[in-house]
Order: C-alpha cells, then sequence, then structure tokens
C-alpha cells in the first residue's frame, strides 16, 4: 500500500494500522469485492527475490472451481493515493507471480483513496498487450456489501458508495448491526471487527463519527478510559491528593480516583437503562455486586426507578 516519503514514527505506525486491517478484510472480502467465484483459498509468500526484493501486498491461491484438481493466483495491490507507473509496476509483478508458478493470474488493483483515480491500468506495445483490473471503491455499490453474511464484506461497505438516501451515519449504523448480528456467538471477533472498522474508517475521515456510533450502539465494545465520566473521577481524585501535599496523598489519589472513575461510569451506564447489570459488571471489570450496590443508591436516591 502506498505511503508518503519519509514518514515519521507515529504516521508509520497509522500506515502499518492502515496496511493490516485493510490486507486482512481485502483477503476475505475478495470474493464479492473481486467479483470471483467463492473457493478454498490459501495465501503466499508476497516477498519474490530477483535482482532485487520485491513485495507484493495480497497474493493467493485460490481453487479454480471450472478445473478441478487446478488452482490460480489472484494478486491484490491496494492503494490510498495515485501513484505514477502503477501498470508498470503491476507488469513486474505478474512477470514474478508467473514465473514463479505458470498458472492463471487474476489482477486487481483496489483504490481507496478519496481523490479521483488516475492511474492507468494497461500497457499496449508491438506485441504486448497488459491489463489489470481497476476497482475504484468509492464508485462501488455498497449495498451487497451491506447485505452480505461476510463480516469483512460488511466493513467494506464504509468504503463504498453509500447506498441512495443514506448517509455516513446510517451506514455505520447498519454495519454495526449487521456485525453485531454476524458475530452473535463470537465476541472476540466481533471485537476484532469493530477494531478493523474503526481502522478503516480513517480513510474517509470517519473514525470520530465511527467511535460514536459504536459506543451508542455498543457500549460494552468501547473503551472504558476514554469515557468522560471515568476520566472526570480520576482527575477529581488526583486533585484531592495533590490538595493534601504529600507524595503518599497523591499517589492514594489517583488509587482512589481511578475508583471513583469506575463508579461514576457505572453510574452513567445504569442511568442510560441501555445494559444489563451483569453487561456493566462485565465492561468494567468489577463483581456483579459491586454494581448492583450502586443501582440500590441510585434508587434511594430517586435517581434510577427500581
Amino acid at each position: 500500500m502506498s505511503n508518503k516519503n519519509n514518514p515519521t514514527r507515529g504516521e508509520e505506525d497509522a500506515l502499518h494500522q492502515y496496511d493490516h486491517a485493510l490486507k486482512d478484510v481485502m483477503i476475505n472480502g475478495m470474493f464479492l469485492l473481486c467479483g470471483l467465484d467463492r473457493a478454498p483459498f490459501t495465501k503466499v509468500d508476497t516477498v519474490f527475490k530477483n535482482t532485487q526484493e520485491r513485495r507484493m501486498d495480497i497474493l493467493l491461491e485460490v481453487e479454480d472451481l471450472s478445473k478441478p484438481a487446478k488452482c490460480k493466483r489472484v494478486h491484490i495491490e491496494v492503494q490510498s493515493e495515485n501513484e505514477d507507473d502503477m501498470e508498470v509496476r503491476m507488469l513486474e509483478y505478474i512477470y514474478l507471480i508467473y514465473n514463479d508458478k505458470k498458472v492463471d493470474v487474476n489482477q486487481f488493483l483496489i483504490y481507496v483513496g478519496d481523490r479521483p483515480c488516475k492511474m492507468q491500468t494497461a500497457i499496449k506495445l508491438s506485441g504486448l498487450d497488459f491489463r489489470f483490473h481497476l476497482i475504484d471503491l468509492k464508485t462501488v455499490d455498497g449495498a451487497p456489501f451491506l447485505a452480505s453474511s461476510i463480516p469483512e464484506e460488511v466493513i467494506l461497505a464504509l468504503l463504498c458508495k453509500f447506498p441512495e438516501g443514506k448517509e455516513a451515519p446510517d451506514v455505520i449504523q447498519d454495519i454495526l448491526q449487521k456485525l453485531r448480528t454476524l458475530d452473535a456467538y463470537s465476541p472476540e471477533k466481533l471485537k476484532k471487527h469493530l477494531l478493523q472498522l474503526k481502522i478503516i474508517s480513517g480513510l474517509r475521515n470517519l473514525r470520530r463519527e465511527t467511535h460514536h456510533q459504536i459506543k451508542k450502539i455498543m457500549p460494552i465494545y468501547f473503551d472504558i478510559k476514554t469515557d468522560p465520566a471515568f476520566l472526570e473521577g480520576v482527575e477529581e481524585g488526583i486533585q484531592k491528593g495533590i490538595e493534601e501535599g504529600k507524595e503518599i496523598g497523591i499517589e492514594k489519589g489517583i488509587e482512589k480516583g481511578i475508583e471513583k472513575g469506575i463508579e461514576k461510569s457505572i453510574e452513567r451506564l445504569l442511568l442510560k437503562k441501555i445494559l444489563s447489570d451483569v453487561e456493566i459488571a462485565d465492561v468494567m471489570e468489577v463483581p456483579l455486586v459491586t454494581v448492583e450496590a450502586i443501582r440500590e443508591r441510585l434508587v434511594n436516591s430517586d435517581l434510577l426507578k427500581p
């Protein structure tokens, strides 16, 4: 995946996140995205050494359902920016792939950028007519992706053209509801897919909106340490420790502050009436009796109905 020259360490980390999440989603979403028949596949090493090392984004070996006992290779490059002479690089890649194993190769360039795609897809010379498939995600209808039963394909809907009448918040909500259904019996898979969604949302400048919708629809999966109520409680505890004027006071203040932050967050979740006591105890990592005690206190204070 392309990036700008001389990135900083922070930019490198961000690019690595995007790169890893995109490749994982693309691999599992490639059949719908590339219009291929669904078939078993295996990953192939993307590093080729000729006169110099060449590393590709995604290379898979897929069973050819039309030819039993045979396979083909699918090569996918992902670009977030336009790159000059991309067609030359794709030609070099297909030579390396075919030279390694002489089987049919399907080549795809997936463009995930916001700007208009200007990359060429063919080279025509005397005795050479080379071309590859280019898919500009923002022009692809997102409706089939939202209707998919493959989580990674559902996630890709955020990078596609939104269905008529839908805005970004609507599409994010649809994606979250679908992921919650598909991953209903696997909390770990749901967490993974939500993380991928948050990372990929940055490609459309929708990370803030995505975080907001996750917090709204599935609060059990947002990072409690970013919750304003939690941070407010921590700050109050630290300030109290400082006011005591002793190092031990500061340390105790931090400890008490964290406890108060957790307590405030539990109160907030109880008042929202979205999660059960058991779910709140799970997300806050506290005993159920702690949540029940706070609920009882809120009820006694007439802040919460029994």
